[in-house]
C-alpha cells in the first residue's frame, strides 16, 4: 500500500435505543475479520459500558455518560447532548485517534502478502437517542468533518439504519 491518499471505508450503525446496533457492530467485525480485513472499531456511545467487543477507539476515553450526569447534575437526554457537544468541540481528538489507529492498521496490512492487502475498514457503533440525528446536528457534522479533516484518507461512510 502507498502513503497517497487513498479512501477509508466504513459505516455507521445507528437508531434507536435496543434496535441492536452494538450486536450488528460485533457481527459486522466477525465477518470482516473473518474476510482477513483490518477492521477500526468506534464506539460514540458515551453510555454503552456493555460493548461485546474492545472498541478502538472509544468516547469513554473522552467523556463517560454517568460522570456527566453527576457532576453537571443534568438528566439522561441533557448529558447525552452535553457529551455529543463534547466531543464535537473535541473534534481532533477523534482525527487524532482514527489516524493512530489507521498508522496501526497499515502497519499489519503492509506485512501481508500483496494480493492480499485491502484497505482497512471503520466501524461507528452510534448511540440510540433519536433526537441526536433528527433535531441536534452533531452527526451530520461528524460525518462532514470526517470527509473533510481526516489527513491521509479520503472517508466513503454507508449509514445503518437499525429498528
Amino acid at each position: 500500500m502507498t502513503n497517497e491518499r487513498q479512501v477509508l471505508y466504513g459505516q455507521l450503525a445507528i437508531g434507536p435505543a435496543g434496535s441492536g446496533k452494538t450486536s450488528y457492530c460485533k457481527a459486522m467485525l466477525e465477518l470482516l475479520q473473518n474476510s482477513k480485513r483490518q477492521v477500526i472499531m468506534v464506539n460514540l456511545d458515551p453510555d454503552n459500558d456493555s460493548i461485546p467487543f474492545t472498541p478502538d477507539i472509544d468516547i469513554g476515553e473522552l467523556v463517560k455518560l454517568e460522570d456527566v450526569m453527576v457532576e453537571e447534575n443534568l438528566g439522561p437526554n441533557g448529558s447525552f447532548l452535553f457529551c455529543m457537544d463534547l466531543l464535537s468541540k473535541n473534534f481532533d481528538w477523534l482525527c487524532q485517534r482514527i489516524e493512530e489507529e489507521m498508522t496501526k492498521a497499515k502497519e499489519k496490512i503492509a506485512k501481508q502478502p500483496a494480493e492480499s492487502q485491502r484497505r482497512p475498514y471503520i466501524i461507528f457503533d452510534c448511540p440510540g437517542q433519536i433526537e441526536l440525528y433528527t433535531n441536534y446536528p452533531i452527526f451530520k457534522q461528524l460525518i462532514h468533518r470526517l470527509g473533510n479533516d481526516l489527513r491521509q484518507e479520503s472517508v466513503k461512510e454507508v449509514c445503518d439504519y437499525l429498528l
